[in-house]
């Protein structure tokens, strides 16, 4: 009896010393920002966060791999390091506010940072005044003087 407990002990004790490993923390080096491997242990880490900041109107650049965004959503956000799809290409989306000036109206897409606008077409007259007077557009509501004939004329289907 005594021999078998002295084997059981025997196997727990070296069962539990093999178990009891050092752990060590690696303070994980990466080559480069956009870098997904620890260069000492060789840990993968998640490299989904790119930054993309305005640098001004016309330039949006990931702050990580200097990739760019042409502000046209129909085309995709390519890493300039490794080539990998950071922002997938969508369809425009013109479904917004109307913008408008003296000459016509138009929308700009909603996609965020796309900056295209559909084609900008002539106001249309409401052809509502009796008297030639200011009347709004019949599309986007701009006001324009109905005496300069400066709207299309509202077309009927």
């Amino acid at each position: 009896m005594k021999r078998i407990s002295f084997v059981l002990f025997a196997i727990l004790l070296v069962s539990t010393l093999a178990s009891c490993k050092k752990t060590t923390v690696c303070e994980h080096e990466y080559a480069t920002a956009f870098d997904a491997f620890c260069n000492k242990c060789g840990e993968t880490r998640d490299i989904d966060a790119f930054d993309f900041t305005e640098a001004d109107d016309d330039d949006n650049t990931c702050s990580i791999c200097g990739g760019t965004d042409d502000g046209d959503c129909t085309t995709p956000v390519l890493c300039n390091k490794c080539s990998t799809v950071l922002i997938e290409a969508k369809s425009h989306d013109f479904s917004g506010t109307w913008k408008n000036d003296t000459e016509g109206h138009w929308r700009v897409c909603s996609n965020e940072k796309c900056k295209v606008t559909d084609t900008k077409e002539s106001h249309v007259s409401q052809a509502r005044s009796i008297v030639p007077t200011a009347e709004n557009c019949a599309v986007c509501e701009h006001t324009f003087s109905a005496d300069k004939n400066d709207a299309a004329p509202l077309s009927t289907p």
